[in-house]
């Protein structure tokens, strides 16, 4: 499973994969036209790379670990947080919600409280975003 980044993350990053292998292609010929769809919405998260993350580790803390536990059972665990794609959808929102706390004069203890509420386009966008690798599978 590769992870990390082509050229450290800066000009030509490719994301993990220098060339995308076959399997990868074929997962996100299932996954691309809803990614465009709500890329062409929000044209914010439609940049960077997407299919070249698909299947990778990530980096930073990201890692896969093999554990013991105390029945001698072998665990594998695994943290890849967001990957790209997902990061970037997190972070739009976040910022949408932030700023529909202040254009709603809706103060919080902690900004990082924001919020979108259900029922709004915001929440059902966001709801689409989060859910898009799942329900790709159709």
């Amino acid at each position: 499973m590769p992870h990390g980044r082509t050229n450290n993350g800066g000009p030509g990053d490719r994301g993990a994969w220098c060339d995308v292998p076959e399997l990868q292609t074929t997962a996100w010929e299932k996954l691309a036209a809803r990614y465009e769809a709500i890329g062409k919405k929000h044209s914010k998260i439609a940049r960077g790379v997407a299919i070249e993350h698909l299947g990778t580790l990530g980096t930073g803390n990201h890692f896969i670990e093999v554990c013991l536990d105390e029945a001698q059972h072998v665990w594998f665990m695994l943290h890849s947080g967001s990957r790209g794609v997902g990061n970037r959808f997190g972070r739009y929102f976040i910022d949408i919600a932030k700023s529909e706390m202040r254009r709603w004069h809706i103060q919080l203890p902690d900004v990082d409280l924001a919020y979108l509420p259900e029922g709004t386009d915001h929440f059902e966008d966001y709801v689409e975003a989060v859910s898009w690798r799942r329900t790709s599978r159709r």
